[in-house]
Formats: C-alpha cells, structure tokens, sequence
C-alpha cells in the first residue's frame, strides 16, 4: 500500500457512473433522475414516480417529457389541481436542479 501524501483517490459520485458501450475505453457519464408524472381523471388522480438512468442528454427528455405530461394531463381532478401535479411540477424542477449541479451545469 503506497503511504504517499500526495496522492489523493478519485471519488465518483454515487449518481455519476461511466458508460462504455463500444469500448472505446472514453466513457460517458451516467446519471440518474427521479421524476413523478400525475395523471387527473375527474373524481381521482393517479401519481408515479420513477427513476431514469443515462446520459444527462437523455435525463434532460425524460425531465421535459415528464412536465409535458404533467402540464396537460395533471389538471383534470380535483386533487390533481390543488395538490399533486404543484408537488409533481416542483419535485421534478428540484430533480432537475441537482442533475445540473452533479453534471456540473446550469
């Protein structure tokens, strides 16, 4: 084991992983994205959360997809319009925020 100061470890964050997938040995970094979709259908409304993995381009189209889905599909109950689809909207907004600041952009 090599006692030499100077040498620090390199920590990957837990959300970052490399993807490799032609071998190319330059790997992409992975992330992930926990995003919630509200579904309003009159007297009930339908909530899901899921958890997307891949390159911050991709997690980016599963972030706006997920608001589009809100935006037009989350009003439509009672429920949906007071409580759900704001705590969907914002969760998702916050999900994205702390990609960009892993990702190291804004």
């Amino acid at each position: 084991m090599d006692n030499n100061p100077t040498t620090t470890p390199v920590i990957t964050p837990p959300t970052a992983q490399t993807h490799d997938p032609l071998g190319s040995g330059i790997g992409t970094p992975l992330y992930q994205i926990k995003l919630t979709r509200c579904l309003g259908l009159l007297i009930v409304a339908t909530k899901r959360t899921q958890l997307y993995r891949g390159t911050y381009d991709q997690c980016v189209v599963h972030y706006k997809e997920a608001q589009k889905f809100n935006l037009l599909f989350g009003w439509w109950s009672v429920f949906g319009l007071l409580v759900w689809n704001w705590m969907a909207l914002f969760s998702n907004r916050k999900s994205l925020q702390k990609l960009q600041e892993i990702a190291g952009r804004t």
